[in-house]
Parts: C-alpha cells; sequence; structure tokens
C-alpha cells in the first residue's frame, strides 16, 4: 500500500475514534495530554501528537507486516485473528477479553500478539497468558508464545512461552479474583495512578496530608 492510500485510511480511522472521544470526554478532552506524564512537556502527546506519530506507527506496523514470516492466524470459526473477542465463561461469571492478534509463525506454532503504543515494555505477559488460555477454550487451540508489538520501536519483543499460564492456573487467579470482587476488596495499584480511569473517586489518589 503506497504513503498516500494509508493516510486516506489513517484519515478514516483518526476520524472515527475522534468522533468516539469526544462523546466520552466532551470536545475539550481531545484537546488535552493523553498521558498524564507527558503533560508538563514541551512537547505533550495530545491530540496532534498522536495524528502524527500515530500514522509513523501505522506505517512500521504496515512495513513490519510487509517483511515479516509471520501471518495472521485464521481461527477454526473461518475468523481473522484480529482484534479477536472471546467471552470464557467459567463458574458463575464470564471472563471477556479482546485480543490484539494472533499470528501464526512459519512452523506452526502461534503467538499471541498485543499492541502497545506506550514507550515502556511492560514488565509481565500475564495479560497475554489470560489471551492465549481463552483461545485455547473457545477454539480449542493453544498459542505458545506471546509478544508486544511496541508501536513506538516499530518491532515485536521476542516471544516467550507462556506454558507458565496454564488453565489451571490462570482460571484460579480469576476465581480469587472473583471472591474478592463479591465481598468489594478492591486494592489500589497506585503505581498505575497515571493511566486509571478512576482517580477522581480513589481515597488514596486524592487523599492529602490534612486528611
Amino acid at each position: 500500500m503506497d504513503v498516500d492510500k494509508s493516510f486516506e485510511y489513517w484519515k478514516k480511522a483518526w476520524s472515527a475514534t475522534g468522533d468516539d472521544f469526544v462523546q466520552r470526554l466532551g470536545a475539550d478532552g481531545m484537546n488535552q495530554p493523553f498521558r498524564s506524564a507527558k503533560a508538563k512537556s514541551k512537547s505533550p502527546e495530545d491530540k496532534d501528537w498522536w495524528f502524527t506519530n500515530g500514522f509513523e506507527m501505522f506505517k512500521s506496523y504496515q512495513k513490519w507486516r510487509a517483511t515479516s514470516d509471520w501471518k495472521v492466524w485464521t481461527t477454526p470459526t473461518n475468523e481473522p485473528a484480529i482484534e479477536l473477542y472471546m467471552n470464557v465463561q467459567h463458574k458463575n461469571f464470564s471472563i471477556k477479553m479482546t485480543l490484539d492478534r494472533v499470528m501464526e509463525l512459519p512452523n506452526g506454532d502461534l503467538v499471541v500478539l498485543d499492541v502497545k503504543t506506550g514507550s515502556r515494555t511492560p514488565s509481565t505477559f500475564l495479560q497475554l497468558g489470560f489471551y492465549a488460555v481463552g483461545v485455547e477454550l473457545i477454539y480449542g487451540v493453544r498459542p505458545k508464545y506471546g509478544s508486544y508489538w511496541m508501536a513506538r520501536k516499530g518491532e515485536p519483543t521476542e516471544p516467550v512461552s507462556l506454558d507458565f499460564f496454564s488453565k489451571e492456573r490462570v482460571l484460579d487467579l480469576a476465581d480469587k479474583f472473583d471472591r474478592q470482587r463479591k465481598q468489594g476488596n478492591f486494592l489500589p495499584n497506585i503505581n498505575h495512578c497515571s493511566i486509571c480511569g478512576y482517580t477522581k473517586h480513589c481515597e488514596w489518589f486524592n487523599k492529602t496530608d490534612k486528611d
């Protein structure tokens, strides 16, 4: 796909995303920094930043797809594994997931691929482990590896084995979370306040020394 055509696709996608943001955040929401950590920088990651740099990320993904020997996996129900929605029914609750990609290696092994636009590579593969279990339960096929597509670098991380995240281990963790949820035990993770949408209601985030 040439650059001009790519840019037209990007503008259409951006317009649709912008309309969604305006509905949720108001007209002024699109003009605010999208990442609070960058709010005071000389180049805040606001609408204009994401329009320009987002397109560069889009192009880098296209380039990688054109040169990589990874291909998008097709599910047993004949769906391309892109934005794959899964609703896993477990006991008396459900686990809903939307998986960015499942890729197939030349040898047939599957890789859970999650797209990340932030600057930091996640320190855990738990998210990918949940996705692997979802694919296993819904489609009867178990992805062997997990990887993050780091959009700012234009490349995936080295695939890692997801064997540790067995069906039994992941569902046990889900059980424990469900029990805590039903008891109203929600523990704040104060290391991630900058990306949490609940901060204005959180007693920990809004707590001052005078309280």
